[in-house]
């Protein structure tokens, strides 16, 4: 009995409080509820945010963050963000940027101006049809949202852009279906405050983030920066969306 306690259930205890103290302390898994970082990170994606990270290094923009919303945030997002559950969005602004979202409307003469939208195929009869990240060259009369951070723009690849289509008619555009999300909104201009950051979600259209966030009737679309849990660093399930995240 002595034996096979030293040798099977000590490592095993030993094994379990570390895997305890590695989640809590490094490394820990969550599960993302919503398809607000479509489509970098999928709906009921799991992920691995590393929590050590931002103690050798600032919260930069472009990082994807885990982060405990603030009140504005489950205020106006409610069961959007998985109530208490963390958030998961790309930082835009980080302290002292002037973070601005504008409406802008395709005119003759701009040259070629292409936009990513989320496409759902309209073959499944109950309305459920698979969703695509299809680009598509925006013409005259369209309008899009251009995310501008200290007045210059600021383009993540692989972000979903909110679009007013001048037309109904998806055909021209080479689309087969319609597009899922909000259309083009505007925001700010907002600076960031000291110790804190601005957080957009990839599917610009389609997240609950710091442009809707309201707080006693004023603009409140920050997250101190006490609230981030980590960075994002991988996603592991499902198998087939195994991925480092950028």
């Amino acid at each position: 009995m002595r034996r096979f306690v030293k040798d099977f259930l000590l490592p095993l205890a030993v094994a379990v409080a570390l895997a305890f103290v590695i989640q809590a302390a490094v490394a820990k898994p969550y599960e993302i509820p919503t398809a607000s970082m479509t489509p970098t990170i999928q709906g009921n994606d799991r992920i691995i945010a590393n929590r050590l990270i931002y103690r050798f290094r600032d919260i930069d923009r472009g990082d994807i963050v885990v982060f405990d919303p603030p009140p504005a945030a489950t205020r106006t997002c409610g069961d959007a963000g998985g109530g208490d559950i963390p958030f998961v969005k790309r930082v835009i602004g980080i302290a002292g940027d002037r973070v601005e979202v504008r409406r802008e409307t395709v005119v003759a003469g701009d040259g070629p101006v292409d936009a990513r939208v989320l496409v759902i195929d309209p073959g499944d009869p109950n309305g459920a049809g698979e969703r695509t990240v299809q680009t598509i060259r925006l013409r005259p009369g369209d309008t899009r949202s251009v995310t501008y951070v200290n007045g210059r723009p600021y383009v993540v690849p692989e972000a979903i852009t909110p679009v007013d289509l001048s037309g109904d008619d998806l055909g021209a555009y080479g689309l087969r279906g319609q597009i899922d999300g909000s259309p083009a909104y505007d925001f700010g201009p907002a600076t960031v405050p000291p110790d804190h950051i601005l957080v957009l979600g990839d599917n610009r259209p389609g997240s609950c983030d710091s442009h809707q966030w309201r707080d006693r009737g004023e603009s409140a679309p920050f997250v101190p920066e006490s609230s981030v849990i980590g960075q994002a660093e991988v996603t592991y399930w499902p198998l087939s969306n195994l991925t480092f995240l950028d």
